[in-house]
């Protein structure tokens, strides 16, 4: 009543009015912050992290930016207490800077740049788990592991192969100077990325590549040494490799069970 008295007869119809717009506009900003944390999320199966496209969150309006990135920390945190607007300032201020750049944030979680992705989860540290198979001609491994078969054989063998997803390379027996092995890096490996041999660090290879860091320890490689000749689904020497039809052929196989 003062209000109305003192102010204006219509002050407490123009407060609902203006709460009901203010309303409305909420419900339309929440609808384009989910549309776009759908269309910026990147699907993996991990449960504790959210990854984002930089690039797409970038081009969103700085305020659906804010929301997304709330999504995202209500996403892995399952709570919206204790989010502050500093903490969403400090993610975005992250996405003008370049990979490994983070920030901490309540619940123990973490922001970080990787190349062109926001990660945000669980502040975890990754025991590294070497892995390592020696590997000899005729005789399939399991890579428990990878849940995958490889073979390596100094004859066609494929169609003997019962399993699906078959992979070949053909590598030059007179380039390979010791035992294989199916393993995670070690530090000192080297590939050859030229015909004329030379060199290039497993990880300068890596960051090239954009790999991420915490999944270059699980990468499986074909070494002779410290020198790589495949990483699966990713790259192989052509420096080592050779004709299917060359005399001193050696075949490696990779396959899933049936």
């Amino acid at each position: 009543p003062l209000i109305t008295e003192s102010v204006n007869k219509n002050a407490v119809y123009n407060i609902v009015k203006t709460a009901e717009m203010l309303a409305e506009e909420n419900d339309f900003m929440e609808k384009e912050a989910e549309k776009a944390f759908d269309e910026c999320k990147i699907n993996t199966f991990e449960k504790n992290n959210v990854y984002l496209d930089v690039n797409k969150l970038k081009n969103c309006h700085r305020a659906i930016i804010k929301r997304v990135i709330i999504k995202a920390l209500v996403t892995v945190s399952g709570a919206e207490k204790d989010i502050y607007s500093k903490n969403i300032e400090d993610v975005c201020s992250l996405l003008e800077k370049g990979t490994g750049k983070s920030v901490n944030l309540p619940y123990s979680l973490k922001a970080e740049i990787i190349y062109d992705t926001l990660r945000i989860g669980k502040e975890t540290q990754k025991e590294k788990n070497e892995i390592s198979y020696n590997l000899e001609k005729g005789k399939p491994v399991f890579v428990a592991e990878a849940g995958k078969y490889i073979l390596i054989s100094e004859k066609e063998e494929k169609n003997s192969i019962k399993g699906v997803n078959v992979c070949t390379k053909y590598f030059s027996c007179a380039k390979i100077k010791g035992n294989l092995t199916f393993r995670t890096r070690k530090t000192g490996d080297v590939l050859r990325l030229f015909n004329d041999g030379g060199r290039k660090k497993l990880k300068d290879f890596f960051i090239d590549k954009k790999v991420p860091r915490e999944k270059r320890d699980e990468i499986l490689v074909v070494a002779d040494g410290n020198e790589i000749l495949w990483i699966p689904d990713l790259w192989y020497s052509k420096y080592h490799s050779a004709h299917n039809d060359a005399k001193d052929v050696l075949y490696i196989y990779i396959w899933e069970d049936a």
